[in-house]
């Protein structure tokens, strides 16, 4: 397809991508960058926490974001847990077992969009919702095995407005940048599991303004 031919000359991140494809249709540049739909909101000090994805392979374990949620709990700072429907299970886990934080269930579209401008912090996986708290200049800590690296994350600054970490498997991380795109072209083998929440605690402790 004609997107298909367009997508394997623009290269990068998946914004830009899609920027070359929409030039080539329309014969005019397309300016991104630093563009967001994203009104002022003052932020609460809430942290939004999407611990699902569409893979197994990229979702982190439970266990971990649990003991954040805690940690969070021993600072006093409320949390929202959120995902689709399927991850229902998921969510209850996550705050039945942590003892703390809502759900956000049965919400409008509308709704989470406004509950992830009002966060402090996002948190969470490689998943559909850290695009959207990306493009509402919402501080996001995304936990990811580095599946797809550099189509989908780590965002190129010129697209940001708001802190953004991408933490991946220690293995990774030793590799040249350009290993890190050739090896996770198709898909990632590292395991998002081996990540420790050590880092994101620093991380989180950033964004919060918090001694870890």
């Amino acid at each position: 397809t004609y997107y298909t031919e367009c997508y394997h000359r623009g290269g990068g991140h998946e914004l830009f991508r899609i920027q070359h494809y929409l030039q080539q249709i329309q014969g005019s540049p397309i300016w991104m960058e630093n563009q967001s739909f994203s009104e002022t909101l003052e932020s609460e000090k809430y942290v939004f926490i999407a611990p699902g994805a569409g893979h197994p392979s990229r979702c982190w374990s439970p266990d971990k974001y649990i003991q954040l949620a805690q940690w969070l709990k021993s600072y006093g700072i409320p949390v929202y847990w959120a995902g689709s429907q399927a991850e229902g299970p998921l969510l209850q886990q996550c705050q039945s077992s942590s003892d703390h934080g809502n759900i956000i269930e049965n919400a409008s579209p509308s709704d989470v969009i406004q509950k992830i401008k009002g966060a402090a912090c996002w948190l969470g996986n490689d998943s559909g919702l850290l695009h959207l708290a990306v493009s509402l200049n919402v501080p996001t800590i995304c936990i990811s095995n580095g599946n797809h690296y550099g189509r989908f994350v780590p965002y190129p600054p010129a697209l940001l407005q708001a802190h953004h970490a991408c933490i991946f498997p220690p293995d990774f991380d030793q590799l040249e940048e350009s290993e890190k795109v050739e090896t996770t072209k198709n898909k990632s083998s590292f395991s998002i599991n081996e990540i420790d929440i050590l880092p994101v605690i620093r991380e989180l402790a950033f964004v919060l303004r918090l001694t870890p």
